[in-house]
């Protein structure tokens, strides 16, 4: 069931949905999908009072110099109360968003996410803060008792691709590639003090749009499409609630936009690294009876159409690294007579059947 609407609700809603992506255009090149997602978050941002859920947004991109860290400076000037940070610890996250509930803009997680530090604690807070009541439980030392702070709130993640971002932070993301703009693809060039000034109106509107509208979309009960599956399913929930608010083309673009981004993988969703790796191994292997490990490295870590040649500073992956990421699967290397040579470190095709069976 669509939320009700009115004539004002419609007409104002959709506006100010075309003036965000329009100010998003203007200084970054975002493709279509991503470029209605964005703009459908930044008005949930606003009206995140009535969001039981919510998705975070991961930019990524395979090099530097891809409009990341433009993008979160731009929606900086968009989204309510912004906090834009390139370093956070998991205590500052919880008590910070426990306090004011800002819409994080976390900038350098490939760097954030490295296996070193508070990287545990900080993921167990992004795990559990997508959900209204989701609780960080920790021990406060001033009062010598546990405590439960809230780290409900929308949060903007960005960075390179490296293959560190955890998949349940992932799972709980609406991805957006960033690619390097072509000699052809021109914007204006970013000035924060005078895009800020640009933006005011635009951030008194949308203000007073959250106040008047928040209520309409607490009720509101949207059609979600068939192929998102159930995290996807409850992240898009709330902007697909605007987007019926906004009614006209944007409900038919919102949910093409949701089945882009994050349908299920028959349906165009970009799969997880284990299913992507899965999915290369099985396309090198073919008939034959299994592969080496040097061989497959060389062939994963070539792929541009994969992330994994990028990773560990553009090394790529190694036989430690590829052995961890199978070991869920219940994939092991070993020592193998693959063909009519010796035998050779690597796997058979045999110890694939079964997680090719149930994840591909």
């Amino acid at each position: 069931m669509s939320a009700p609407t009115s004539d004002t609700t419609v007409h104002l809603t959709a506006d100010l949905l075309a003036e965000v992506e329009g100010a998003i255009c203007r200084y970054v090149v975002v493709q279509d999908h991503a470029l209605e997602a964005l703009a459908l978050y930044v008005l949930h941002t606003w009206a995140f009072d009535a969001a039981h859920t919510t998705p975070y947004v991961i930019l990524a991109s395979a090099e530097k110099q891809s409009g990341k860290t433009l993008l979160l400076e731009v929606l900086e000037l968009l989204v309510r109360q912004p906090w834009r940070t390139a370093t956070t610890s998991a205590a500052a996250l919880y008590r910070r968003v426990h306090r004011d509930h800002p819409t994080l803009l976390l900038d350098e997680i490939d760097a954030t996410f490295t296996g070193k530090g508070d990287t545990e604690a900080l993921r167990g807070v992004l795990n559990a803060g997508n959900r209204r009541g989701g609780q960080a439980t920790r021990f406060d030392a001033k009062s010598e008792d546990v405590r439960d702070f809230d780290v409900f709130c929308p949060k903007v993640l960005a960075g390179i691709d490296t293959g560190h971002v955890p998949e349940t932070v992932r799972d709980r993301s609406i991805t957006v590639r960033m690619h390097r703009r072509r000699g052809d693809e021109t914007v204006e060039r970013f000035r924060f003090r005078r895009a800020v000034e640009d933006t005011a109106e635009l951030r008194d509107r949308l203000q007073v749009w959250a106040a008047e509208f928040t209520p309409v979309l607490a009720d509101a009960d949207p059609e979600l499409p068939d192929v998102l599956g159930h995290r996807a399913a409850e992240g898009w929930e709330p902007l697909l609630a605007i987007a019926d608010v906004a009614a006209g083309a944007w409900p038919q673009r919102a949910r093409s936009a949701a089945c882009a981004l994050s349908g299920t993988p028959e349906d165009g969703q970009e799969v997880g690294h284990g299913a992507q790796l899965l999915a290369a191994i099985q396309r090198l292997v073919g008939e034959r009876k299994g592969i080496a490990t040097d061989e497959l490295l060389a062939s994963l870590n070539g792929d541009e159409l994969l992330p994994f040649g990028a990773w560990n500073d553009r090394a790529g992956l190694d036989a430690r690294a590829l052995a961890r990421l199978l070991r869920p699967y219940g994939i092991k290397p070993g020592k193998h007579r693959l063909d009519s040579g010796g035998p050779v470190r690597g796997y058979r095709r045999s110890d694939f059947a079964d997680a090719w069976s149930r994840y591909l």
